[in-house]
Formats: structure tokens, C-alpha cells, sequence
């Protein structure tokens, strides 16, 4: 099925493809690069799930992971790779030694529309251009990254479960109960960080982002920590190009590579500790490992594919949704094979694949279950139901396997009606995307989200002189917000590529094409629908950066491709098409290029560090320093904190004496500095900074920055409760 050569000219060969066997060479340094970051990520999930986590084991472990996923994918004499006799497309054996010669009608390969032989040669050049640009861009992102610790969103959660790994064995965060006594009102939780138990708190979501983060500032130091979300997104890039290349080619990949690295939404969260940069590395990553598995197919890059695409699954709980694509190319892996060898190889390949996703899907898993338990407790439903999904689609891709092997329906149906599927598929995706794109001329999407979510969406509406409800979604717009970011030309283009894809797919059985068709697809439709997301901008677009974005990217330049290969005329289309698909998202960028948000917070935090000293506890004494400093109080300077709103200097003398059994000193912070009680008020703050970050917006593009100011008043606090204010700190 999906295959359009001759049964003795199937593309699953009788034994790992003869193409397999070509020399790894530079060309294959993103795919390299993407196995490499997968297997050195998975001993960090396993002792983080065993609460055994060093930097020194993950480095060491991690290295030794990188070198095996690396020789999966590149050396196809490893040790997951068989070695049999091949045989040649018809079917004589080959010689040992002898490499079969590739056939010249090979289904991927299509010159005619554009779609160029994976790899060709001119694509070093490009590879070279590509490789040297993201290196410059990465140098350039690494002097831009943010600072963002005051805990007010996720970054900051995952950044302090970082922190908080470099120096600990366990992100089982202990409260220190004993510390702050019995007062009911003594709370211990924070942004992002909440209660596991009395005794201990969790840090919300999927920790491998913390795990990659804890070596880099234990030995390298918090700032270096926030740099690397910088060569993060290199990589992730270096990844997307690599997709996209074996898709539509060098230049083409170039020009969408240049589009995503120079877009706000991706310069926003590879500059700070956001869990879709790695997202968007291993997902694209994983894709153009199994296209490169596609075309020169060895068990070993199956598992590497598996290892790439399984990797997402520990960096974010909604990658499973993602991963739905994978059953669904297991099936067809199956479905290419007609002979009984071609069976057996196929099914290695596709369980190689499906297995190493699986385990690693389960390791992300188990990961919320138990490191993350509340956090699972409030996503349970979601979780459940991308599950749910990924085993309905493997049970009906198994029906399908067992159906056409048994009766040969579905490869009979395709060869005799793939056409017709191929118009009929194409047609699908543009009448649903432009549905979905055309909702804000009939409609106006609410929703019922909870209190928090209204008064914050209530607060920028107000702020920005909107129209007041905050049980606006604004769901209806989640087209047009890549609009906003890409340009309407780049959607169009899009729009035109997703209909090719699905007609080279179904009409002219490019199986190499389904996974990123099918991510790409499943998941822009999900989020079209619903983004799930809090939709002040840029924050909402973060939820399409790990594919939406970049498969809509790619879809544009294959349509770029097939308006040159088309027709002359319709060259200077393309190429005022490529133009605008780079300098669109360029210039909407350009205001906000240089932006380094939320500095200097390091330092500021490095300055409570200092007035706080190792054997000190700190008491939080309103809501928004213990909503934002009580995690970075633990995780950054390694000293006790917790909560206890406008207390009373009774309450303060009683937690001073239970701090003091302890052996240590009790100091109060606040950035009311009412709520100290202090008898004589300091007239400045003992920290404070001023700093600049991206505004929040509902309707419009940031093109301005937000300037504001944080100030922190620190105090000791006496045995009979009273509160001397520290000197202000330069």
C-alpha cells in the first residue's frame, strides 16, 4: 500500500535497504545531533525517576547515550542492525559485497512536481550555509537570552526545578515543616511548585528541560544555565532544517529555517527556559530521522526515530497528542511489505520504532505520575485522552495490517482509486483549514474557563482598552494569530503545500511524507480548534511552536517548489514567494529583535542570596513575594521558605522560635512592605530592579516593550516578632 512500484519493487526491501549501507557523512549532522540530544536525555529521566540525579551521572550517563543513539542512526552495522543477504528490486541475490542498484522510478523521488531525490548532492552546500547561519544566530540569541526567575508562569517553574537539580538528588522538594511551626496559615507553595504531601512539594510538568538545565548551572554557573536555552534553539533548528530538507530540499529548507529562526514565537521561547524549544527539537528532529529511516531503512535508525520522537514525550505532557502519528506510520511500514521476508524486516523496523516510543512515552509518564502527582491530578483527563487516542490509532492501524495481509483490500482499493484518494485527501485539508481560518468573520468563541483565567484576561483587556469579558477564548482567531507572526502569503502558501502533501501521499504513495503530514495536520487542528492557552500574545503561540509553526512552514516551501518546477511563468511567483515567507516574519520581528527580558533578575536574586545567609530561613509575609520568591528562595539560594500572609508579630515570634531550634535565623521578605509590621518602615526597598519584557496583548503583535519594576524589602526578624528592615543593596 501507499507504494507505486510493482510488488517485487516494494520500497520495505527483503532485508535492511541496500541504501543503508551508504557512508554517514556531514549531510546527516542534524539527524546526528537530534539522536545525540535524545540518547543522552534518557539516563537523566531514569535518575531523576529514581531520585538518584547528579550532574556528574547524568553528564557521564548522558554522554555514553549520545554515543549509542548516535551509532543507531548513523553505522548501520550496529548492534541493532541485521545483518542478511540482500537481493536486488528483482528479486536475485546480491553478491556479498555487491551493493543492488537503486531503482530509477523511485516513488519518492519525483523531479516532475518538484520533489527532489532525498539528499542530492547539491544539498551540502546548503547543509554548509544552513550549519554556519544557525551557529551565527545562536551566537547572536546567546547575548539576548532572558532572565526570567521571579516566578510568575511556567519558564520560571522549570527553571527553578533546574536549579534545584543541580545542587539535589530528588525533586522531591522537602518543606521544612519543622522550621516554620504549627500555624495553619504557614503556606509552602508557589508558581508552578505545589504540594506532593505536608512533607514535600513537586515542581509542575515534565522535568527533562530541568534535567538538561542542572549540569549547565552546577558547573557552569545560573547565567551559563539561561544561555543554554539559546543553543537549545539552535539545535532545534539545525533539526527543523534537517526535515525539511530530505522533504523539499537544501534551499527550500533554508528558507524556511530563516523564516522560523527569525519569528517573534520562536525567539520568545528559545531565549528563556521554555519546555517547547526541546519540544520542537525532538519532534521535528524525530520526524526527518524517520524520513531518513524512509528512505534508507536499518533497525537502529528506527530506534534512533523512536528515541527522538519518545524524547518529546519527557519533555511535555501534550507531546503524546504528537505522538498519535506514530501507530499510524507503523501501519503503513507493514503495509509497503508484500513478500513474506519484506513482512519480517518491516515488522523489525515498525517495532523498533513503536517500542522505543513507547517505553520513553511511559518514562514521561511515570515521570508526572510520580515526580509531578498534583499536576497529573489536575491534566488526569487530558493525559488519559491523548493516551487513549495513541492506543486507538495503534489498534486500527493492527486491524488494517491484519485486514490487507490477510485479503489484500486496502492495497487493492489504493491501487485502484489512489487518484481519486489523493484529490479527495487534498481537498479535506483546504476545505477544513480554511473553515477553521475564516471563523472571525462568523463567529466569536467563549468558553468557561476558571476565575484565575478570567481576571487576568479581564485585566489586559482593561489595560488595553478592549471590550471587558473574560470569557472571551479567542479561539476563532488561532489562524489568524499565524498570520500575524508569518504573513497571509506564508498561510496561503501553506495552505497549497498541505494539499500537495496529502496528494503525493495518498495518489503517489510517498510514505516518507506521512509522519510530518500527519503531526502537522492532527495537531493544527486540535489547536486551531482550541489552542488550550491562556491567548495573550506571545505567550498563546508558544503552543504552536514545537510543530503547528514549523510543519506550516514546511508545507509553504513545498509549495514554493512546485510553483517552479510547475511553470515558468509561475517562477517569479515562487520567488517573490520565498522573499515573503523570510522577510515578513523578519520585519514584524525587528522591533523586539534585540529585547533581553526580564534582566537583571540574576542579580537581583543573587543579591537576596547574599542578604539571606546559608544558615537564615525566609518567611514570606504578602501573596506575591510568596507566589513568586519562595521556589527561587530553595532552588537558587539553598535556604527554607514558606508563606504566612500579613501575619502578626505573635505569628512571626512563633515561627522565629521554631526557626531558631532549628539553628537558624529567621529573615521576613515582602514587596508590601506593610505587611512586615516593621515599627519603622524603611523609606527604600532593600532590592529592587527595573527591567523590560514583552507586554501581554489579546489583539495585536507585541511591537513595544513593557518596562517594570520589582522591589523586595528583606528583614530581620526578633524573638518578640518585631521586623528591622535591612539596609537597601546597590
Amino acid at each position: 500500500m501507499l507504494n507505486t512500484t510493482q510488488p517485487t519493487q516494494g520500497n520495505t526491501a527483503a532485508t535492511d535497504d541496500h541504501a543503508a549501507h551508504r557512508p554517514v557523512t556531514l549531510l546527516d549532522l542534524p539527524e546526528l545531533a537530534v539522536a545525540a540530544m535524545a540518547g543522552w536525555s534518557v539516563p537523566s529521566m531514569l535518575l531523576i525517576l529514581g531520585n538518584a540525579f547528579t550532574p556528574l551521572w547524568a553528564v557521564l550517563l548522558g554522554v555514553l547515550g549520545a554515543a549509542a543513539a548516535v551509532a543507531l542512526a548513523g553505522f548501520p552495522s550496529g548492534p541493532l542492525t541485521r545483518r542478511v543477504r540482500r537481493t536486488r528490486r528483482d528479486g536475485i541475490p546480491v553478491p556479498r559485497g555487491e551493493v543492488a542498484a537503486e531503482p530509477a522510478n523511485r516513488p519518492d523521488a519525483d523531479p516532475a512536481d518538484g520533489s527532489p531525490v532525498p539528499l542530492a548532492e547539491r544539498d551540502g552546500l546548503w547543509t554548509a550555509v544552513a550549519g554556519a547561519g544557525v551557529l551565527g544566530f545562536t551566537v547572536f540569541n546567546v547575548t539576548r537570552t532572558s532572565q526570567n526567575i521571579y516566578q510568575l508562569r511556567d519558564p520560571n517553574a522549570y527553571g527553578a526545578a533546574g536549579r534545584w537539580l543541580a545542587d539535589h538528588a530528588s525533586l522531591n522538594i522537602p518543606t521544612n515543616l519543622e522550621l516554620f511551626g504549627t500555624d495553619p496559615g504557614i503556606n509552602f507553595v508557589s508558581a508552578g511548585i505545589g504540594f506532593r504531601d505536608i512533607r514535600s512539594l513537586y515542581a509542575q510538568g515534565n522535568h527533562l528541560l530541568p534535567a538538561f538545565l542542572a549540569p549547565v548551572a552546577h558547573y557552569l554557573g545560573e547565567s551559563a544555565m539561561f544561555r543554554f536555552s539559546a543553543l537549545l534553539g539552535g539545535l532545534a533548528l539545525l533539526a527543523f532544517f534537517g526535515l525539511v530538507r530530505r522533504v523539499a530540499g537544501g534551499l527550500l529548507a533554508l528558507v524556511a529555517t530563516t523564516a522560523l529562526a527569525t519569528s517573534l514565537p520562536f525567539l520568545y521561547v528559545s531565549r528563556d527556559t521554555f519546555s517547547e524549544t526541546a519540544t520542537l527539537l525532538f519532534l521535528t528532529g524525530g520526524l526527518s530521522l524517520l524520513v531518513w529511516a524512509f528512505d534508507h531503512p536499518t533497525t537502529g535508525r528506527y530506534v534512533a526515530a523512536g528515541l527522538a520522537l519518545g524524547a518529546a514525550a519527557m519533555a511535555r505532557i501534550d507531546s503524546t497528542v504528537a505522538l498519535v502519528s506514530v501507530p499510524v506510520v507503523f501501519g503503513l511500514v507493514l503495509l509497503r511489505a508484500g513478500t513474506p521476508v519484506e513482512r519480517r524486516t518491516a515488522l523489525r523496523h515498525a517495532g523498533a520504532l513503536l517500542g522505543t516510543v513507547l517505553v520513553l512515552d511511559v518514562i514521561g509518564f511515570l515521570d508526572i505520575l510520580r515526580v509531578s502527582a498534583g499536576y497529573y491530578n489536575d491534566h488526569r483527563s487530558e493525559i488519559l485522552a491523548s493516551h487513549a487516542a495513541l492506543a486507538a490509532a495503534l489498534g486500527v492501524m493492527v486491524l488494517a495490517v491484519v485486514l490487507d495481509w490477510s485479503t489484500g483490500t486496502l492495497t487493492r482499493l489504493w491501487r485502484e482509486r489512489r487518484r481519486l484518494l489523493g484529490l479527495a485527501g487534498a481537498g479535506l485539508v483546504v476545505v477544513v483549514l480554511v473553515a477553521l481560518g475564516s471563523r472571525p468573520l462568523w463567529m466569536t468563541q467563549h468558553g468557561h474557563p476558571d476565575d484565575g483565567y478570567i481576571k487576568y484576561v479581564e485585566a489586559i483587556q482593561k489595560g488595553t482598552g478592549l471590550a471587558v469579558d473574560g470569557t472571551r477564548t479567542y479561539n476563532e482567531l488561532t489562524v489568524s494569530w499565524e498570520a500575524w507572526y508569518y504573513g497571509w502569503p506564508t498561510l496561503v502558501l501553506a495552505l497549497l503545500g498541505y494539499a500537495l502533501l496529502a496528494f503525493r501521499l495518498l495518489a503517489r504513495g510517498q510514505g516518507r511524507l506521512l509522519a510530518p503530514l500527519i503531526m502537522g495536520l492532527s495537531l493544527s487542528l486540535l489547536y486551531f480548534y482550541d489552542a488550550r492557552i491562556t491567548p495573550d500574545q506571545v505567550w498563546a503561540m508558544r503552543r504552536f511552536v514545537p510543530v503547528v509553526i514549523p510543519i506550516m512552514l514546511m508545507a509553504a516551501v513545498v509549495a514554493l517548489g512546485w510553483l517552479w518546477a510547475r511553470h515558468r511563468w509561475l517562477r517569479p511567483v515562487a520567488a517573490l514567494g520565498a522573499v515573503l515567507v523570510i522577510v515578513v516574519p523578519a520585519v514584524i520581528t525587528f522591533p523586539m529583535q534585540a529585547l533581553r527580558a526580564d534582566v537583571p533578575q540574576l542579580a537581583l536574586v543573587e543579591s537576596l542570596c547574599r542578604t539571606v545567609p546559608a544558615d537564615g530561613g525566609v518567611i514570606a509575609t504578602d501573596e506575591a513575594a510568596s507566589e513568586s520568591l519562595l521556589q527561587v528562595v530553595r532552588s537558587y539560594c539553598n535556604v527554607p521558605a514558606a508563606g504566612l500572609v500579613k501575619p502578626t508579630r505573635a505569628q512571626l515570634a512563633a515561627v522565629r522560635t521554631a526557626m531558631a531550634a532549628g539553628g537558624r535565623t529567621l529573615y521576613a521578605i515582602a514587596q508590601d512592605p506593610a505587611t512586615l509590621g516593621m515599627a519603622t518602615p524603611a523609606a527604600d526597598p532593600t532590592l529592587q530592579m527595573h527591567g523590560e519584557r514583552l507586554p501581554a496583548l489579546l489583539e495585536a503583535v507585541p511591537q513595544d516593550d513593557n518596562e517594570y519594576d520589582i522591589a523586595i524589602w528583606v528583614g530581620l526578624v526578633s524573638s518578640d516578632g518585631s521586623v528591622t528592615a535591612l539596609p537597601s543593596t546597590p
